[in-house]
C-alpha cells in the first residue's frame, strides 16, 4: 500500500465519479486554523465559551494548593469560525436538515456516544464540531493519514490537496444491510458483514441474493472506474432494488479486514484475465460468533484503558493500594 492509494480513497477524489450511486454529499474546504483547533486538547465548541472551564477554589481542602495554581485562565475562550459555521448550516439545510460528517477519509464513528442522540446525525454546526473534536479517527486523518504506507509517512502531501469537511445526507441504515467488499486485481475476492458485533439472521436467510446483488453492483458501477485495481469499498442495501456506495478504503492493513485477516487476503491471487473469480462471503452465524465493538473503548477513560492494558504490574498494585486507602479514609470519616 502506497501513499497514492490512500489519496485515491479520500472522498473528494472519488466522489464526482460515483455520485450517481453514492450518498449525496457536500464538500467544504477547511482552513489551517480549523485543523489546529481540532488538534487541541479538550472540547471547546466554536462560538461559545466553556463556562465551566477549570474550577478554582481558594478554600480548597488540599494542603498542596498554592497561589501558583493559575486561576486566571479558568474560562476557555472558544474560537470563532463564523464563516465555516454558516457554510455548515447551509449545507445541512440543503441536505434536508440532517447530515453526518466526516473528513477526507473517516467519519467520527468512535465519538457517536457523545452526541445527544448517540448517532452521527447532525442538525447544527455545533453537532458537527462536537463529533469532530471528540474523535480519534478524525485525529488520525489529520496527523497520520499515511501510516503503514510502504513509501513512508510524508504528511506534507496533504498541504497541496488540503483537508475538507464532508457532510453527507443522513440515512437511516440498518446495520444488517452494510457490507465491506475486498477487491484485488480487479476482482471481488471477499465480502464481509460490516457490523461484526451483531448477529443478523437476515443475512443467512438471504445469503445468495445478497451475494449476487453485490457482485452485480460491482460489475455495473465500480469495476474499472476506480483508479486502483486493488481496493476496498463499503456499501449498504438501501432497498430490494438499490445499493448505495458508502466509501472506498485502501487494500492494506490500515483498513479493518473485519471477519477476515490481511494475511489470508494477501495470499489470494486472482487471475486478472478471468471474467470472474470465487468470492468468499463471511457473516456472523450466531450470537456466539460476534466480535467486540471496535468503538467500545472510546467510552472508557484513557487512564483506565492504559491501566488494564499495561504490562507493568506495579500500576495495578498502586491502583489497588489507592483503592484500599480511599476505602479506609471513607470508613474513618463515617466513624
Amino acid at each position: 500500500m502506497k501513499q497514492k492509494h490512500v489519496l485515491n480513497c479520500q472522498l473528494p477524489t472519488w466522489y464526482n465519479g460515483f455520485k450517481n450511486c453514492s450518498i449525496r454529499s457536500k464538500i467544504i474546504p477547511l482552513q489551517a486554523e480549523f485543523i489546529d483547533y481540532l488538534n487541541q486538547d479538550g472540547v471547546v465548541l466554536p462560538g461559545n465559551e466553556n463556562e465551566e472551564g477549570i474550577q478554582c477554589d481558594s478554600d480548597s481542602e488540599s494542603e498542596d494548593w498554592t497561589a501558583a495554581d493559575d486561576c486566571n485562565t479558568a474560562t476557555a475562550t472558544a474560537p470563532d469560525f463564523t464563516e465555516l459555521t454558516k457554510k455548515i448550516e447551509d449545507a445541512i439545510k440543503d441536505l434536508g436538515g440532517e447530515a453526518f460528517p466526516k473528513l477526507n477519509w473517516s467519519a467520527p464513528r468512535d465519538a457517536a456516544w457523545i452526541s445527544y442522540n448517540g448517532t452521527l446525525k447532525c442538525t447544527t454546526a455545533s453537532d458537527v464540531y462536537l463529533l469532530l473534536n471528540s474523535s480519534d479517527r478524525v485525529s488520525h486523518d489529520i496527523n497520520h493519514p499515511f501510516r503503514k504506507c510502504e513509501d513512508g509517512e510524508d504528511n506534507t502531501l496533504m498541504e497541496s490537496s488540503g483537508f475538507v469537511l464532508v457532510l453527507r445526507k443522513w440515512q437511516e441504515i440498518s446495520s444488517s444491510t452494510e457490507f465491506r467488499c475486498f477487491v484485488k486485481k480487479g476482482h471481488i475476492i471477499a465480502i464481509s458483514q460490516r457490523d461484526t458485533a451483531s448477529h443478523y439472521p437476515y443475512i443467512a436467510q438471504n445469503y445468495d441474493e445478497i451475494h449476487s446483488r453485490i457482485k452485480e453492483f460491482f460489475q455495473k458501477k465500480i469495476c474499472g472506474k476506480f483508479p486502483d485495481n486493488s481496493y476496498v469499498f463499503d456499501i449498504y442495501l438501501k432497498s430490494s432494488q438499490v445499493i448505495k456506495l458508502v466509501d472506498f478504503n485502501p487494500f492494506g492493513n490500515i483498513t479493518d479486514p473485519l471477519l477476515f485477516t490481511w494475511d489470508e487476503l494477501s495470499k489470494v491471487e486472482p487471475d486478472e484475465q478471468a471474467e470472474s473469480v470465487e468470492t468468499m462471503f463471511r457473516f456472523v452465524t450466531s450470537n456466539t460468533g460476534v466480535q467486540p465493538s471496535p468503538f467500545l473503548s472510546s467510552r472508557i477513560p484513557r487512564e483506565s484503558l492504559n491501566l488494564v492494558s499495561s504490562d507493568d504490574i506495579n500500576k495495578m498494585v498502586d491502583f489497588l493500594k489507592t483503592t484500599e486507602l480511599i476505602g479506609e479514609s471513607q470508613a474513618t470519616n463515617n466513624e
